[in-house]
């Protein structure tokens, strides 16, 4: 590379530095990605909400925990498919692809006389999920410059902390005065516009959506994918079974789920190989320890301290809040906090806050020492996951960055089945157990939370193998 090269990349990199993603040239792109975002987790979180009424007009509390177990599973499926073809095809077809079995899901979902119609419904949903996923991923890879990427990503946290403040209420709101069918459809009504927005960034950078990878082996790993979300699937049923059967489910789901997503993988990946295969690696342990607490916080706070669902429910929103702020923090420090960093910070902050959390309950400190620690929490995730993101794109080429994409979404999301699996199994396990302290449901909680701070101490450990391996990373 000569000196002038060299010149002109560093002024690239200076004038990339002062835009913005809402610069002209970026502004409907991101309105759109940012809708997309925020549809998709509107309706992930609304349906928690409407599943009782759910359940109760179609008369399915059998199948309850298949219409959430059913999405983690063949989301798989479609972060996968959506992958490799992004990078066979380009991500143009994989988008309206993804977009459109979605909003099949959808109207599957909104028009559902039965349960297992609806648990049908959700599984398409899931392959749609999945894949947008994954195909946002590949089209910031190709649309912004790298600079950017921290900034789209905070922008990404803001578009799934306003679902989780005020999706709950409105979904409750829309069911209650409307018909819980509307949180389905109404999600599918708004979709075709977030899709319009995106159209013309997507034009406008029409030379760079063409194909990566042409002769990637999209056959073995679809099929492997299908071992994955069958897996997942058996992982996220262990928790409607208890004692010998729910083990058993876990410790094949756990086995099924190492052997399918090796090969989706970078290599190295499950050995927390130095460089890329740690950065994929640390969003399965932070999505793994921060999930999997979050649940048992809640029933902590109302068990421990008879707080309220309500009340309890505080903590996940400054947790979210603080998520929000750390990103966008982050996003303002790329030049002062180098990205591995950043991801060390996160991890320690994580840690911090679930160590904190365990001794508070055990010792019966105050209830609001756990809602502030749990503020640590949410920092941790706002500053880790971003940089995350921004060092698995970075070291992505065109030819790989469909699978590279599809690996980061695909851990996450079993990173925290996985997790929720165990603990839910040793919840169910320790409540059990003959005592006054199983009964109060003390001790189940600590031993759950305990090995949500177990993962993310491990976590701290693997931030440090995140550096960047030369031997990865592409121009």
């Amino acid at each position: 590379m000569t000196i002038d090269e060299d010149v002109a990349k560093l002024d690239n990199g200076a004038v990339a530095t002062k835009q913005s993603v809402w610069s002209p040239q970026y502004l409907l792109t991101t309105i759109g990605i940012f809708s997309v975002v925020v549809l998709t987790a509107f309706e992930s979180l609304a349906v928690t909400t409407i599943m009782p009424a759910v359940s109760a007009e179609l008369s399915g509390s059998t199948l309850y925990g298949l219409v959430f177990a059913m999405t983690y599973a063949t989301g798989v499926i479609g972060m996968v498919a959506a992958g490799s073809w992004s990078d066979r095809r380009g991500p143009r077809g994989p988008l309206f692809a993804a977009l459109s079995v979605f909003a099949v899901g959808l109207l599957l979902a909104g028009a559902a006389n039965s349960m297992t119609l609806l648990v049908m419904a959700r599984a398409i949903q899931g392959v749609g999920s999945g894949a947008i996923s994954v195909v946002i991923y590949v089209l910031l890879a190709r649309i912004y410059p790298k600079q950017l990427l921290p900034k789209i990503f905070a922008a990404f946290s803001v578009a799934w902390a306003v679902p989780s403040v005020v999706g709950p209420f409105i979904a409750g709101v829309i069911a209650d005065h409307l018909h819980w069918r509307w949180v389905f459809l109404g999600v599918l009504i708004l979709l075709p516009i977030a899709l319009l927005l995106m159209l013309p960034g997507i034009r406008a950078n029409a030379a760079q959506m063409g194909p990566g990878n042409a002769g990637a082996p999209w056959g073995k790993r679809l099929l492997w994918a299908f071992a994955a979300a069958l897996a997942t699937l058996v992982l996220g049923l262990a928790a409607q079974f208890s004692g010998l059967i729910a083990v058993a489910l876990v410790v094949v789901g756990l086995g099924g789920v190492v052997l399918s997503v090796r090969p989706l993988l970078p290599a190295g990946t499950l050995r927390a190989q130095r460089g890329l295969p740690s950065v994929i690696l640390m969003r399965g342990m932070l999505a793994a320890a921060f999930f999997s607490a979050e649940v048992y916080l809640v029933l902590a706070l109302v068990k421990r301290y008879g707080l309220s669902p309500t009340a309890a429910g505080l903590a996940l929103t400054v947790g979210g809040i603080s998520w929000t702020v750390a990103s966008v923090t982050q996003s303002r420090l790329t030049e002062q906090v180098s990205h591995q960093r950043a991801v060390q910070g996160g991890s320690i902050s994580l840690c911090f806050s679930l160590v904190l959390v365990v001794i508070s309950v055990l010792f019966g400190a105050p209830a609001p020492v756990l809602i502030v620690a749990w503020i640590f929490a949410g920092a941790g995730m706002g500053f880790g996951l971003a940089r995350l993101s921004t060092m698995g794109l970075s070291q992505a080429s065109k030819s790989n960055q469909g699978a590279i994409s599809s690996a980061m979404s695909m851990i996450d999301s079993i990173g925290a089945a996985a997790a929720l699996a165990v603990v839910g199994v040793v919840f169910g396990t320790l409540s059990a157990q003959p005592g006054e302290a199983a009964v109060a449901g003390i001790w189940p909680v600590i031993g759950t939370l305990a090995i949500s701070a177990a993962i993310a101490v491990v976590g701290v450990f693997i931030s440090y193998r995140t550096g960047p391996d030369k031997s990865l990373m592409t121009e």
